[in-house]
């Protein structure tokens, strides 16, 4: 069933062709080159794993189940893997996800990075599975951002409020992201508005599955 709000079903089909035409093309090329044309496959793995990022929205926004998305996430790991993590956000991001596909931490192990591991971070590692890191525990990146998902996580702030807050200011607290208003652009770039993150710590938190704008309800 469809779920996005804001493009219709026709948007999301032309999309997600357009995007599978995309990967195959770098998955030809980085399948072409050679193993010791390392930043040359890093850089082809990197263009890879955006699209396939872009793609679990694009799925999850037009209605697909969630083992399919499973299958794309997958696959973004494994590029992940081959050109690393970009920044702290799109590590939250995997984990998050992660968390949502219910992947164990081994998968993603090698993907954590210790200068971005701090007590959010560490929250969702302990859920996939990894032993409690005490050092992180008092350390928060990024508060301007992040407080709010931290002030949750740890019962600091009830359902309610986390609700409020992702429904009436997350979106807006996106503005430098690159994906902030693309439903507005003149090129089919949007492939949908959804927090990772507010979902995994929902799910964490056992939380009831009530509607709340921008969260992924059906990954939970």
């Amino acid at each position: 069933m469809h779920r996005d709000t804001i493009k219709d079903a026709k948007y999301f089909d032309d999309y997600i062709d357009c995007q599978k035409k995309r990967i195959e093309k770098f998955a030809a090329v980085s399948e072409a080159l050679d193993s010791s044309e390392t930043k040359k496959v890093a850089q082809c793995n990197r263009y890879l794993a955006n699209y396939y990022k872009d793609m679990i929205s694009a799925e999850y926004s037009a209605g697909e189940p969630k083992d399919s998305i499973k299958k794309t996430y997958d696959d973004y790991i494994s590029c992940v893997k081959a050109c690393g993590v970009c920044d702290y956000a799109e590590f939250i991001d995997m984990l998050s996800l992660a968390v949502l596909f219910q992947v164990d931490y081994e998968t993603v192990k090698e993907l954590v990075r210790v200068e971005w591991s701090d007590s959010l971070t560490e929250i969702l590692c302990e859920y996939l599975g990894k032993e409690r890191d005490q050092a992180t525990e008092s350390k928060l990146l990024y508060t301007d951002y992040y407080t709010p998902f931290y002030q949750y996580a740890t019962g600091k702030s009830d359902l309610v409020d986390f609700s409020t807050y992702i429904s009436n200011e997350w979106y807006d607290s996106n503005k430098d992201m690159y994906w902030y208003d693309s439903h507005k652009k003149k090129e089919d770039v949007y492939a949908g508005y959804w927090c990772w993150l507010a979902a995994a710590l929902m799910k964490i938190r056992n939380a009831p599955s009530e509607i709340v704008k921008y969260v992924p309800l059906e990954l939970i």
